[in-house]
């Protein structure tokens, strides 16, 4: 998975509105703080997956990985 964080989770459509490809690629959608909505996370440890407010690329969250 070298480089994929350089890559794009959307492609720019000329001609009318970006379109996502991956589901939730925007880490916006949260049923809970640690729970990334249509996504299934996999954690050991301590490590954990949380909803961010404060660090944002765009919109309201991010996701905030922190590992043991």
């Amino acid at each position: 998975m070298h480089g994929i964080a350089q890559q794009p989770l959307y492609k720019p459509d000329l001609v009318g509105p970006a379109v996502n490809y991956i589901t939730n690629g925007n880490m916006e959608t949260w049923t809970t703080p640690t729970n990334l909505g249509t996504w299934v996370e996999s954690i050991a440890g301590t490590s954990a997956v949380n909803r961010e407010a404060t660090i944002v690329e765009q919109g309201t969250y991010s996701a905030k990985l922190t590992a043991d």
